[in-house]
């Protein structure tokens, strides 16, 4: 069932990455695909009717399944966390005063995703700041005010937090940093901080489909359960939206597993990419739509009282330096009476020009961080 989940998990989040990627146009991006599987897993528990059926078909979840795919990937992800490499995940549920949710929801959640549940004031700064403080510190700082604009009649707030913290197996040495060019386009070039060294990665080049692909590890106390970050780099002048299908789960692995350790002449920039997006309409398109409209079916945690889903939100932190690679997300779900629901809508491989990256785990296909880097300096 493990290894369906993974299945699972990369299938929504390689749809989730591709849609958010077309709408970002050229800018940096990073966006964290399982914090949000995570949390829409959990709002699906609660869920009913075609409100659940939407999104189980967006996450890819087979009406059959057990359920567990969310539970199963937190296990994966707790357990391969070590004195190395840092990896931290939390959910949270934020209840509103006076707010009385079925308390087989809240159980759920406190049995199956370990998630800190607290009554807090929303529709006032002191009330989202214990929301906020929490998540700041689930992400060691990196992820703040998370939770914004409330207004009394919001009900509550549902959290997935997720924090990674690698060192390179083999660091770059400060001292070859350089300053050169980075080609954003044909038209542009723009100066970038170089990281570089000569060591051997593992490596794949596809020629048919010009691009290739170099994966660099993290220090790890057991090869099992390692992590790398993987970069896609196309040929010059190519747009790197166009080969996030290599990403999906089948295609990864499959890359994964023709990739060979070459020795490589590596030239990667340093570069740190914070992002926030609003999900609603990626999600509307994967076809949750129900959830979002005065219809929605949440009888599992509101009971009779009328509620929605008044807003998704991610906010993302990547930095990429010489010792490694620091990451942060957090996904926030929050729901409304409907009654006063707003309606707002030596091989050379020098990454010069734009690419796509990921952390992911070899061993289980899952993908915990992705982006595209169109400009370093931006």
């Amino acid at each position: 069932m493990s290894k369906l989940s993974y299945k699972t998990a990369c299938e929504f989040g390689s749809s989730l990455f591709d849609l958010y990627i077309k709408d970002s146009k050229d800018a940096n991006t990073a966006i964290s695909p399982i914090s949000v599987f995570v949390c829409m897993s959990m709002l699906k528990h609660g869920a009913g009717g075609q409100t659940k059926a939407e999104l189980e078909k967006a996450l890819c979840i087979d009406a059959g399944s057990d359920g567990k795919e969310a539970e199963n990937i937190i296990g994966s992800l707790k357990k391969s966390a070590d004195q190395k490499f840092t990896l931290t995940t939390a959910n949270g549920l934020f209840l509103q005063l006076c707010f009385e949710p079925v308390p087989d929801f809240v159980q759920l959640l406190k049995s199956k995703f370990n998630a800190h549940v607290q009554t807090v004031e929303f529709g006032c700064k002191q009330g989202e700041k214990i929301v906020n403080d929490w998540v700041e510190k689930q992400t060691n700082g990196k992820i703040k005010d998370l939770v914004q604009n409330t207004t009394p009649d919001t009900v509550l707030a549902l959290i997935n937090a997720v924090y990674l913290k690698g060192k390179w197996l083999r660091p770059f040495k400060p001292a070859k940093t350089d300053e050169l060019d980075f080609d954003v386009s044909k038209e542009k070039k723009v100066k970038a901080k170089f990281m570089r060294q000569e060591a051997r990665f593992d490596y794949v080049e596809n020629k048919e489909e010009l691009f290739a692909m170099a994966f660099l590890p993290y220090e790890s106390e057991s090869k099992n359960s390692a992590w790398e970050m993987g970069i896609l780099l196309p040929e010059k002048g190519s747009n790197p939206a166009d080969f996030l299908k290599f990403l999906q789960h089948d295609s990864l692995k499959s890359l994964r597993s023709k990739a060979n350790e070459q020795l490589l002449d590596l030239m990667l920039p340093k570069c740190k990419i914070e992002s926030s997006i609003d999900l609603i309409p990626i999600l509307k398109t994967l076809g949750v739509k129900e959830a979002f409209t005065m219809g929605a079916n949440f009888s599992g945690i509101s009971g009779n009282e009328a509620t929605m889903v008044s807003a998704i939100l991610q906010k993302c932190f990547v930095d990429i330096d010489e010792e490694g690679t620091e990451a942060a997300a957090a996904t926030v779900v929050m729901m409304m009476r409907c009654a006063m629901m707003r309606t707002e809508e030596p091989t050379r491989f020098h990454v010069t020009s734009p690419y796509v990256y990921f952390m992911h785990q070899p061993s289980t296909g899952i993908v915990l961080f992705s982006g595209v880097v169109h400009d370093p300096s931006a």
